[in-house]
């Protein structure tokens, strides 16, 4: 580590060499197309195709969590595991405490909404003027309602296979 005299601030031996190694790397014709051709890249306007993906991919995703369910339905035992799932047991309940119960409940939508809401503030500049916010949120506390009960028939219907 150096020092530097005028600010006292520490400087890394391998900045000269780094700096060397990038300015050399520039000087090579194949390095230069590549570094050229991703500046064009992100030139181009990517919102419109990132879009079309995502509309595609997301409609994908439920489709295939769908497709998850009902095969979920169709396996041995998975009667035992709607019945686990669906009916609440009041033994357990007061055997781990209602409170424990409705904190863990709390904390597992906040935290899901949380991760909405925030690739809803990450793609709000996607958003069309005449859409509102309010009813992207309501779809958003929706959808995020339907995959957790989606997952969980997926998850509690398989364990009880076989």
């Amino acid at each position: 580590m150096l020092v530097s005299a005028s600010s006292n601030i520490f400087i890394p031996r391998r900045i000269p060499y780094v700096k060397a190694v990038s300015c050399n790397m520039l000087e090579h014709s194949q390095y230069r197309s590549v570094y050229s051709s991703n500046c064009r890249f992100c030139s181009f306007d990517i919102q419109k195709e990132l879009e079309k993906v995502s509309k595609v991919m997301m409609v994908a995703l439920l489709g295939l969590i769908v497709a998850l369910v009902i095969n979920s339905l169709t396996l041995s035992g998975a009667g035992e595991g709607l019945k686990f799932y669906l009916v609440p047991s009041l033994d357990r309940m007061k055997e781990n405490g209602v409170f424990n119960i409705i904190v863990g409940a709390m904390n597992q939508a906040f935290f899901t909404l949380s991760l909405g809401i925030g690739s809803m503030a990450i793609f709000g500049s996607f958003i069309d003027k005449e859409r509102s916010l309010l009813g992207e949120s309501i779809n958003i506390a929706v959808l995020d309602t339907f995959v957790a009960v989606m997952s969980g028939l997926i998850i509690f219907l398989t364990s009880y296979f076989g």
